[in-house]
């Protein structure tokens, strides 16, 4: 009798180890949303080009027309020009490129 007790223990355990369990997954998707990274709290409207570059963050670097940059350094140049000595100062303006005509 014992030994009919131990075989039917043991078949148990063995069938619990070979027969798969069911574990039920949660497989639905992920329906959280986040939210936005940009908040206007102004009434201006921006475009959807405006937007994205925004939400790019504070380390994008957004580039200037490139007159905007030739016009400063021509600025600078006349500026940095100006502390020279009267006699030189026409030597450096010869050979300092003339301002771009807007086009």
């Amino acid at each position: 009798m014992s030994w009919t007790l131990y075989t039917r223990n043991s078949t148990k355990k063995l069938d619990a180890l070979i027969r798969p369990t069911h574990v039920s997954h949660n497989t639905e998707k992920n329906t959280h949303t986040f939210d936005s990274r940009l908040k206007n709290l102004t009434n201006t409207r921006f475009t959807k080009e405006q937007i994205n570059t925004l939400t790019l963050g504070f380390n994008y670097a957004a580039e200037k027309d490139p007159k905007y940059y030739i016009n400063d350094l021509i600025t600078h140049t006349e500026n940095a020009i100006r502390y020279l000595t009267t006699k030189i100062q026409n030597t450096f303006r010869n050979q300092q490129p003339e301002k771009p005509n807007k086009s």
